[in-house]
């Protein structure tokens, strides 16, 4: 037997619910000054492997095993596992995105198509992202024409290339 690209296993935590499942867990975070929220020195940790700048919070390797465990996977195995991504979020909407222009897994700006997968909040009611753009702490979408920043507290980013169960267990047999 021959493998044409490296196999690498790991531990991860995988979604089979939300959205028609098929989503892995590869970031998971909360922020250094949680409870003074909109403090300018407020800022996520960890953070991905990813380029950021003006970031100086701990960079994370290591797979999140649950959403409440912060910790995110090395940014460069992202897009071995897909390039759809979903935001699930304690204070702000989920949302499921796929790469148009732009990509959270590849780190471009540029066009996204994004869904709502669940209500969460009021303030950015039934919008959408549309834009992603790369920030000096990293990338965030943006929604015209109100500005809804998608990285509002505790957050957890799933990334999958929507394989459906059925599929899977065809694929292992």
């Amino acid at each position: 037997m021959r493998f044409l690209r490296p196999v690498m296993a790991f531990q991860a935590f995988c979604d089979q619910q939300t959205d028609g499942g098929g989503w892995t867990l590869v970031w998971s975070y909360t922020f250094t000054t949680y409870s003074s929220f909109n403090t300018g020195a407020n800022e996520v940790t960890p953070r991905p492997t990813w380029t950021a700048s003006s970031a100086i919070t701990r960079v994370s390797t290591t797979a999140p095993l649950s959403e409440t465990h912060y910790e995110a996977m090395n940014f460069d195995l992202w897009r071995t596992i897909g390039n759809q991504t979903l935001i699930k979020s304690n204070i702000n909407n989920w949302i499921a995105c796929k790469e148009g222009t732009g990509s959270i897994v590849r780190e471009k700006a540029g066009s996204v198509s994004c869904k709502l997968v669940k209500q969460g909040s009021q303030q950015c009611a039934g919008v959408e992202p549309t834009r992603l753009l790369k920030g000096s702490a990293g990338p965030y979408h943006i929604s015209p024409p109100v500005v809804c920043i998608i990285t509002l507290k505790r957050i957890r980013v799933v990334v999958g290339p929507r394989v459906t169960r059925a599929a899977k267990t065809k694929q292992i047999s």
